[in-house]
């Protein structure tokens, strides 16, 4: 049994999209193999997808803006067309010709401004606690410690930059 992939499409004119669409395929192969043959198929595909309207129109950079959140993929994955663990490539078709393509492998990573923000604003605390030190404990107890150096300096430019970002606001 094969991969299961989705060319997703997002059609619209100069300053909306106002339109999604999409093909699937099951095939097997690596990776790259796989997003390749999306690509080669997204010049075609785009004029026989099962398309469907967008509720509002959404301007492009709102939908770029947007992408972080995977608003195409989610679509895609709520309506059951796809999964969570499915190859995919997104294309966007500005009248009608093919303008950017962005390919994915999920599992979607998480979005952390969703992730830690609180009702007191965001958590970089626990940010930095979940993505750099626990990642500098187990590098430590790995005994790979010129990683965790490595790793504890990118996390040293990270605070200092967070802190004056804040200063200059």
């Amino acid at each position: 049994m094969g991969e299961h992939l989705v060319n997703i499409f997002v059609y619209g004119d100069e300053i909306h999209a106002y339109e999604l669409g999409y093909c699937t395929y099951d095939r097997s192969g690596e990776d790259q193999q796989l997003l390749h043959f999306l690509r080669s198929r997204a010049l075609t595909d785009h004029k026989t997808a099962i398309r469907f309207p967008i509720k509002e129109k959404i301007k492009w950079e709102d939908l770029y803006s947007m992408s972080r959140l995977n608003a195409a993929t989610n679509t895609m994955i709520a309506m059951k067309v796809m999964s969570e663990n499915d190859l995919y490539c997104t294309t966007c078709i500005v009248n009608g010709a093919a303008k950017v393509d962005e390919v994915f492998h999920t599992p979607h990573t998480p979005d952390y401004l969703l992730l830690y923000e609180t009702d007191q604003g965001f958590d970089f605390p626990r940010l930095l606690e979940d993505d750099y030190f626990s990642a500098m404990k187990l590098l430590w107890n790995a005994k790979k410690y010129i990683s965790c150096m490595k790793l504890m300096f990118s996390t040293i430019d990270t605070i200092g930059s967070g802190f004056t970002y804040r200063d200059s606001c």
